[in-house]
């Protein structure tokens, strides 16, 4: 019997600070008894020595047209052979070598899984610096290590396992959207029937921004989406103004410590010795979000549950 096959996708546009040893810990990763892999970029062209690092590797890389992280990672998957599709992002790592075994085995234990993933945890090299340490918990803060494997409503395409019949099925990621993009196609992967998973012995190591007008610019452009996306969608409304854009803002503190309540829990329990320090750096990347969140953008209808973006 042939061994099977899963295609590792990294979707990368100016990553040569990170990109090369992102490939050399993913060539080391263990694999199950009658398993390969194989690793493809996708890659937009780069203003720095990304292409060149790239070339020192042996990796496929797929040149990409069109912008975002989105088409990216649909020009890799297009020229994939895997039966399973892994997407990681140019700015994480493995944080143990068996993370292809774990996702592997647990996604083949659990028949209608339609995608996966697990913990993201700080990069250990950032653990004492104050902003990364506030970045990271703003926006990673439902991927603790403690969490325990189980159902999951969001996995985030920083590690992300999905079966390529069920990418195919769904379409792919949406190209018009350069963010939350992995949001939305989970919708549809939902709204075909497939259930998310949560595997906490898969984990990956992620490098969080380390300089705040960086982390705050991320939040901003992080939180638009969720207004359109979530906020005016949940079925039973929390917030003032849902059925009124125009007036939707005025629920910036209320979605603030909304947020707050649930960031600031998990962040004094795990953010280790340096949490106190990066406090303030959480509040403000915190409330940056929440504006984002609350004035939000309408570029467009968001698409319902199961839908392929045309």
């Amino acid at each position: 019997m042939p061994d099977r096959l899963i295609s590792i996708i990294i979707p990368v546009r100016n990553g040569a600070a990170l990109i090369g040893s992102l490939v050399d810990s993913l060539k080391s990763l263990l694999l199950p008894p009658g398993w390969k892999k194989e690793i493809l970029v996708g890659y937009q062209e780069s203003q720095d020595e990304t292409r060149k690092t790239l070339r020192s590797r042996d990796v496929r890389v797929i040149e990409s047209s069109s912008l975002g992280p989105a088409a990216n990672r649909n020009a890799a998957a297009a020229a994939a052979q895997g039966e399973l599709l892994y997407f990681i992002d140019a700015d994480a790592r493995p944080a143990q070598p068996d993370l292809l075994i774990e996702l592997i085995e647990q996604t083949d234990s659990i028949g209608t899984l339609g995608a996966a993933g697990g913990p993201i945890l700080i990069d250990p090299d950032q653990r004492l610096r104050p902003v990364a340490l506030a970045d990271h918990w703003a926006c990673w803060y439902p991927w603790p290590a403690q969490r325990p494997t189980g159902a999951s409503p969001f996995q985030p395409s920083a590690s992300l396992l999905i079966p390529r019949s069920i990418f195919e099925q769904v379409g792919g990621f949406d190209e018009d959207l350069t963010v939350f993009e992995d949001y939305e196609i989970e919708q549809r992967i939902q709204g075909a029937g497939f259930r998310l998973g949560f595997i906490q012995s898969a984990p990956i190591h992620h490098v969080a921004r380390g300089r705040i007008l960086e982390s705050l610019r991320h939040s901003w452009r992080w939180g638009r989406p969720m207004r359109r996306e979530f906020l005016q969608t949940l079925p039973t409304p929390r917030f003032a103004f849902q059925n009124t854009p125009a007036l939707f803002w005025l629920n910036t503190p209320l979605i603030f410590l909304s947020r707050l309540r649930i960031v600031l829990p998990l962040y004094w329990q795990g953010a280790g010795p340096r949490k106190a320090a990066g406090l303030p750096f959480l509040l403000i990347t915190v409330a940056t979000w929440a504006l984002g969140a609350a004035f939000g953008h309408r570029d467009r209808p968001r698409r319902a549950g199961g839908q392929r973006p045309g």
